[in-house]
């Protein structure tokens, strides 16, 4: 019987598409894993097991959590439910004030947000833009936009667009003048006012004002609508802002409403560049692009297009293109539900209103989730159900962006994104990117550019597995099923408390710290709260209690009340109890007393490699029959884990037993019977407890 050997020294690829398991030519295939849930790519080359989680606070309902940092020391967590929105700070994260807003739930959902010192800039397409300003260190203040004015209130620096066609034009009427205050008519008309214009005039026009460009002295004044015409539909009655001369009264054709407005909508997207604020996207024109003038963020005069003055562009193509996003990166990028563009400029300069130019460069199109700088490039989801991510990466070769799929191989991961972040922390050298899915799993993106390595693993609360036939309720009978899956669903009874129906709901990044929303079931009530992922933490929702002299009781775990919890004392896991209606939990007369323990809610982590394969004399073993017999595991302070029906021992007979347990480093062998023509093995934590897998060597006879 001959024998071979296959080698893992890596598995920095990640998850591989089920579809992948034939493309045993490809680096990849040697590099990754048919599943790996809950574990966390590590920037050496190995896995660990995810973080568990602190449980932060209770939240009203459903919620998106965004960041509002001031500063590296000074830095919040915004819970946005329907409109309202708890503020959380400090070192433990505890809720400092509450305040109420306009969006509504679905709104918060796909809002975008900008922010630029104590101040922070919210945008729906249905909703007035907001103003959120931090005013002390735990009070916010939130506010509808409100746009600057000159010093004789005359001119409101909002921008303006002319919504009808090109030749329609107004023609103002009076028997007392146009002098400014004066209460005059105007019409709506074309043809040199020989043909009405019916049905321009709206109810949402009256309080507003309108913008004209007086011919007669070439400046731009305004006048406001006081009332509609009962007489016909093409008159209104308005107030002068400035006196009109009498060119400008008998025919003005350079003229515009708000931009913005519950008839014409608001802008769906925000950012701050360049010291100006930009706004695009509103439903009134899609393709429309406007800034503010320079370090004046609320005034958009435009003026005489001098460079510090506010710019008005259209981002036009062959095809009308609505904005989703603005992200400032390397240029300033232009996300749009067809196309990807950028703001071109020659190096060093900064755009103006006469060099603004956008230049389209690849043509995918972008889903309401928003992108992220990551990794020198910025990450963003495709339209439709995202079942793409794409990194818009710029080439110096070509001088141009690229849009690759960073998501192709790991495509059945990604499905239906619905929140985003990114986390480069300064406590370990990954970087990762997460994407919160609709099914409630969160996938997670680990790269090293400069490496070449780069990878997907999935993550879930509890045993809510998520991805392509994968789900643990229906696993068994999955296609991907190897001989030793009915042990691995065997040694999961620790997690049969948890429920399959836990989800994640949103994710922000603040510094170094992961937040997540999650929506758990607790003894049969469905219920939200706010999560810090934690190094430390082995399970979710963690709770630590101590005592001052060692108990068997403990209390204050009303957040689990009549629920089921794992408990951890000393490094070790103790088992799992249910706490009282009281919040209450008694360990039995077995456990010794304890002076400190962690409760919390178990999830399930495994990892699955690739069928092994190996080169031999008579070409690859794919797809013939082989024997698994041993696997060498290499590991590293690793407190849980199993292969199959073999436990690893983490413990030594020699060790003092009622000490801390050591976590396990170096190679541990498994050994394994049976053939399979895909032979493979599930290596899971039977107990929630951490793993560090560095390399795997399998032996394979044929």
């Amino acid at each position: 019987m001959a024998r071979a050997t296959s080698t893992l020294s890596t598995f920095s690829s990640g998850e591989l598409d089920p579809r992948m398991r034939g493309r045993t030519d490809l680096k990849h295939y040697l590099q990754g894993a048919l599943r790996m849930r809950n574990f966390r790519q590590l920037a050496q080359g190995g896995v660990s097991t995810r973080p568990g989680t602190d449980m932060i606070a209770e939240l009203d309902g459903k919620a998106r959590i965004i960041p509002f940092i001031f500063s590296e020391s000074t830095s919040y967590v915004l819970a946005f439910t329907e409109y309202n929105c708890a503020v959380f700070a400090g070192r433990d994260w505890r809720i400092v004030t509450q305040f109420a807003h306009r969006f509504s739930l679905t709104q918060v959902q796909t809002m975008d947000f900008a922010q630029f010192a104590d101040t922070m800039i919210l945008v729906h397409e249905q909703v007035r833009p907001q103003v959120l300003k931090r005013t002390d260190m735990n009070t916010f203040e939130i506010t509808d936009l409100t746009f600057d004015d000159n010093e004789t209130e005359t001119r409101l620096h909002q921008p303006y667009f002319k919504f009808t066609a090109p030749e329609v034009h107004l023609v103002f009427g009076s028997n007392s003048g146009f002098s400014a205050g004066t209460t005059v008519a105007v019409g709506t008309y074309k043809n040199n006012g020989q043909q009405t214009v019916n049905n321009f005039w709206n109810a949402d026009h009256v309080g507003k004002r309108f913008q004209i460009l007086d011919v007669g002295d070439n400046t731009f004044k305004e006048f406001e609508v006081l009332s509609l015409s009962t007489a016909n539909t093409y008159d209104a009655s308005v107030i002068l802002k400035d006196t009109l001369t009498s060119q400008a009264a008998q025919l003005t054709l350079d003229w515009g409403e708000p931009l913005f407005s519950d008839l014409r909508g608001y802008p769906n997207t925000t950012c701050f560049r360049e010291g100006r604020l930009w706004f695009a996207g509103s439903p009134g024109r899609p393709s429309g692009i406007i800034a503010s003038k320079v370090e004046q963020f609320f005034n958009f005069d435009v003026g005489t297009a001098l460079d510090d003055e506010a710019i008005d562009f259209s981002a036009a193509t062959s095809e009308v293109r609505k904005i989703e996003y603005l992200i400032p990166g390397r240029d300033l990028t232009i996300f749009t539900d067809g196309a990807e563009m950028f703001t071109s400029v020659d190096d060093g300069e900064a755009i103006t209103p006469t060099n603004m130019n956008v230049k389209p460069q690849t043509f995918y199109g972008c889903k309401r989730v928003k992108p992220y700088v990551f990794d020198s490039a910025i990450l963003f989801a495709q339209r439709g159900n995202g079942r793409n991510i794409r990194e818009y990466f710029y080439k110096d070769l070509n001088q141009s962006y690229s849009s690759s799929s960073i998501s192709i191989l790991a495509g059945h991961l990604v499905n239906k994104p619905v929140d985003a972040a990114v986390l480069t922390s300064a406590d370990f050298a990954e970087q990762y990117a997460f994407y919160v899915m609709e099914n409630g799993s969160m996938a997670c993106f680990h790269s090293i550019r400069e490496e070449e390595t780069r990878g997907w693993s999935l993550w879930f609360p509890g045993v809510s597995d998520a991805g392509e036939k994968s789900d643990i309720v229906g696993y068994a009978n999955s296609d991907i099923t190897m001989a030793d899956q009915n042990t691995f669903m065997s040694q999961l009874d620790v997690f049969q408390s948890s429920s399959t129906g836990d989800r994640f709901i949103s994710v922000c990044v603040v510094n170094d710290d992961l937040f997540i929303v999650s929506q758990r079931s607790i003894a049969g009530t469905t219920r939200y709260f706010l999560e810090r992922f934690n190094i430390d933490r082995y399970f979710d929702m963690g709770i630590t209690r101590k005592s001052s002299t060692p108990t068997r009781t403990f209390t204050g775990f009303d957040d689990f009340a009549n629920h089921e919890v794992a408990v951890r004392s000393r490094k070790a896991f103790i088992g799992t109890y249910k706490i009282t209606g009281a919040g209450e939990l008694t360990l039995p007369e077995s456990i010794e007393p304890q002076v400190m323990i962690d409760v919390g809610l178990p999830f399930l982590a495994y990892l699955k490699p690739m069928p092994f394969d190996a080169p031999t004399r008579s070409g690859d073993l794919t797809g013939r029959k082989r024997r698994l017999n041993k696997l060498i595991v290499e590991t590293f302070d690793t407190l849980a884990l199993s292969a199959q029906n073999e436990v690893l021992l983490t413990r030594e007979v020699t060790e003092d037993l009622a000490g801390q347990p050591k976590g396990t480093n170096g190679p541990q062998e498994f050994k394994f019977l049976g053939y399979s023509r895909e032979p493979t093995v599930t290596l899971t934590l039977t107990e929630p407890m951490k793993a560090t897998i560095l390399s795997m060597q399998a032996e394979l006879s044929y």
